[in-house]
């Protein structure tokens, strides 16, 4: 067993050269306190474990700088193993976590070499396995150990190494094809896990270009990546679940997606803008003009407010018009304006083949309507107009755009019966349909018009009656010829029965001739007589009195 030669004294002599390492196990104490602290945020616990590995790794190189004791320098060099593999396992966990892809299988891969190095080194069995031609050199500041490595030892770097590799190559393609939140934090991984990764490799190959050839860089490395992961996690909060679940939902949204700058520099996009756009999208520091001039220059008046809005766009893809909606909108809802939009592209293409299909199906039903000679028209829930054909123009003299909007009763009632029909109205809304009504109208040049209205309502999801649609018919010339022919009528009533007063008196006259005729032959005595009255008057009129 590989022990600590605790009755040996480690004859411990200062060197210079111990300052980095004391330096970067202070930085890693640290910086474990800070993730102990806020061990509750996203990735805090895999990086107190990387950070803790870290640490035992200064901790053993710097006692084996300043030990002079030879065993004791075997020790601390065997003591940094366990920080390297506790290192190996919380960047392992780390990445992880971040690709939340934790099963037991992966867990058990990632612990099964750490442990069995570990079994190796400390158990003591065949120490050629790690060490060969062991030597300690003495002409330095310090007591340096060299060594070539053993078959293990050979097998553990290059596990080592290969792990570092993989794990860079990941988070190099993963920072190529992600965008937005996520490609910012494969880079704070990348540059944190780089320095380590250069620092094994500078002291496996003995490539020290600064300091001293001896010296192992990785506590150095190691300090610089604990910082960069420190402010990524606890100030960049990069392995927070709430930016990465929003950078999900960002990549979900169905709508393209643009951050612009002052410039119109494209800084971040959604997955559906890189299928927009046709993959223009996938070099850094592209300018919206460079994808899209005409668009740009739409944004670049509205941002100088010569324009109120952007109009909609028309794009081919795929063989296909496409219709989008153009959204522009500052990041800041104050009235200075921040130096960086969003800019959003809505697929409306539905909609807007939608609204051309209503407007064709209305221009083919108003010219139904229009070419009818049946009165259309169409009311809401309060009377007002909402329609009014061509035919009702023609009945009544005004024109649609007079009477839109208007009730009924304050153009086409007369005035005295206006407050009654519109109680009508209103009742027949809410309960008393009425489905036929003959009413009197007055046009625009004052004439009484007799229409019969046949009405139908449409209501909502509630049975209340939002809209009352009536086609009538104008019985005006028809009431007129009623009346007529009523008058004549009654005219000719009366010259018939002026006719049979005629006929009666003709009767009369008639019976009044032949009484005269039969009377005729007295008439000569009747003659004598009133002769004979007239040459006495006095006393005749007297014998005639008595």
């Amino acid at each position: 067993m590989n022990l600590p030669p605790l009755h040996e004294n480690m004859e411990l002599v200062w060197s210079a050269f111990a300052f980095y390492s004391g330096f970067s196990f202070i930085v890693f104490g640290i910086n474990s306190l800070i993730a102990y602290k806020n061990r509750r945020v996203q990735g805090s616990k895999e990086f107190l474990l990387v950070v803790t590995g870290l640490a035992l790794y200064s901790f053993g190189s710097f006692f084996e700088i300043v030990s002079r004791n030879e065993k004791w320098i075997l020790f601390w060099d065997n003591f940094q193993f366990i920080g390297r593999d506790i290192t190996i396992i919380g960047i392992s966990f780390l990445i992880l976590r971040l690709t939340f892809v934790y099963r037991l299988s992966l867990i058990f891969f990632i612990l099964l070499f750490p442990i069995s190095n570990e079994f190796v080194i400390w158990s003591g069995y065949k120490s050629e396995l790690i060490r060969k031609n062991i030597q300690f050199l003495a002409n330095t500041s310090w007591k340096v150990l060299t060594y070539d490595f053993g078959p293990w030892m050979k097998f553990s770097v290059s596990y080592y190494l290969l792990i570092q590799t993989i794990v860079i190559t990941i988070l190099i393609w993963k920072f190529l094809t992600f965008n937005g939140f996520k490609r910012a934090q494969m880079f704070m991984l990348l540059i944190g896990i780089l320095f380590p990764f250069l620092g094994g490799l500078m002291t496996v190959t003995g490539l020290f270009p600064f300091i001293n050839p001896h010296l192992d860089v990785f506590p150095i490395t190691g300090c610089i990546t604990s910082l960069v992961w420190a402010y990524g996690i606890f100030y960049f909060k990069m392995m927070d679940l709430i930016p990465v679940a929003r950078d999900k939902v960002f990549n979900l949204i169905q709508d393209g997606i643009l951050i612009l700058d002052k410039n119109n520099l494209i800084l971040d996009y959604n997955e559906a803008s890189v299928a927009l756009f046709l993959n223009r999208l996938n070099f850094t520091g592209v300018t919206l003009k460079e994808i899209y001039p005409e668009l740009d220059y739409l944004i670049e008046k509205y941002k100088l407010k010569e324009i109120d809005s952007i109009p909609d766009l028309r794009l081919f893809m795929n063989g296909e018009l496409r219709y989008y909606e153009v959204i522009l909108k500052n990041f800041s809802n104050r009235s200075t304006p921040s130096d960086f939009w969003i800019l959003t592209l809505r697929n409306i293409t539905e909609r807007k083949l939608g609204e051309v299909r209503a407007i064709e199906e209305k221009n083919f039903l108003n010219m139904i309507l229009d070419s009818t000679r049946v009165l259309f028209l169409a009311l809401d829930r309060e009377g007002r107009i909402l329609r009014f054909n061509k035919a009702c123009e023609n009945a009544f003299g005004y024109r649609f755009k007079e009477v839109h909007g208007h009730t009924f009763w304050e153009i086409f009632v007369e005035p005295r019966k206006r407050e009654f029909v519109k109680k009508k109205y209103f009742k027949m809304i809410r309960s008393n349909f009425i489905p036929k009504a003959q009413e009197q109208w007055i046009s625009k040049f004052k004439e009484r018009k007799v229409i019969l209205w046949e009405n139908r309502e449409i209501k909502d999801d509630h049975s209340n009656t939002n809209y009352i649609i009536s086609a009538g018919a104008d019985l005006t010339d028809v009431y007129n010829a009623e009346n007529e022919i009523a008058n004549l009528k009654s005219a000719n009533e009366e010259i018939t029965k002026k006719n049979q007063m005629i006929e009666d008196q003709k009767k009369n006259w008639k019976k009044s001739s032949r009484l005269l005729k039969k009377l005729k032959p007295n008439s000569f005595k009747l003659q004598n007589s009133l002769t004979w009255v007239n040459s006495c008057p006095e006393s005749r009129t007297k014998s005639i009195i008595r």
